[in-house]
């Protein structure tokens, strides 16, 4: 789970338990909770740093000069099976960013209104026709309330163009200032590396007296039973990194 998960259980905790450790010169409170003792057992806690960084728009990006030119977007709300909550009834702002192999073109801006609970929001991205690099894929952002900052919503792949547009549908089907979980087993039983090339030892340049070389090693990770993981959606959490 990113970080921000763990933090927000941790804080959901404060009122029901309170560690309190004295040292000289010095008082140190708070909790970090490591497990939790459920019905089916013990659930270890695992916070991470990282898992949430690509789903937060850096707004500050430089775009690589050789990356995609930005998208147009334009938006159109219809009445559909969209999932939307009172709270979201309102203009809601959003950005599409080109990727390819050099990197994520500039956002593209564009808002929509959401008048209803059931409203699908569609946005219709067009690959401009000049570009240095053809995109891979599409990212969609869309801003969070509290934060103001851009999560991402979705992504389309660039091999769906019919012509040089795409479109993409939103229902809330991804929340912003929300975040995955993991839960599953970690055992061999269940996880494992798959060695796809031997170790080995790669030369580097030798620019000075050192003599430099990296080690490579290719693998993957192998789910051998997919029915003792699951990947819990739309977890409220403190978001760690926001641009």
């Amino acid at each position: 789970m990113p970080i921000g998960v763990q933090a927000e259980f941790d804080n959901g905790q404060l009122d029901r338990q309170y560690v309190q450790m004295s040292a000289p010169g010095q008082l140190i409170s708070g909790m970090n909770v490591t497990a939790f003792r459920s019905t089916r057992g013990l659930i270890n806690l695992h916070g991470s740093t990282i898992m949430d960084s690509r789903n937060i728009l850096n707004e500050n990006f430089v775009p690589n000069q050789m990356a995609p030119a930005a998208p147009t977007v334009s938006a159109k709300v219809a009445k559909g099976a969209g999932k939307f909550f009172d709270t979201d009834i309102a203009e809601v702002t959003y950005k599409v960013r080109a990727v390819g192999a050099n990197g994520g073109s500039r956002a593209t801006e564009v808002k929509a209104a959401i008048v209803e609970k059931e409203s699908e929001v569609t946005l219709l991205i067009e690959q401009s026709a000049m570009y240095n690099t053809i995109a891979d894929s599409f990212e969609i952002y869309r801003q969070g309330k509290e934060t103001g900052a851009f999560y991402l919503v979705g992504s389309v792949a660039a091999s769906k163009l019919v012509g040089n547009k795409i479109s993409f549908i939103d229902v809330n089907d991804t929340i912003p200032e929300t975040a995955d979980v993991f839960v599953g087993e970690m055992t061999s039983q269940v996880l494992g590396l798959y060695e796809l090339l031997p170790m080995m030892r790669l030369p580097l340049p030798q620019m000075t007296a050192a003599i430099t070389f990296s080690v490579l090693w290719y693998g993957a990770l192998g789910l051998f039973a997919p029915k003792k993981w699951v990947r819990i959606k739309n977890v409220k959490y403190v978001p760690g990194q926001v641009h």
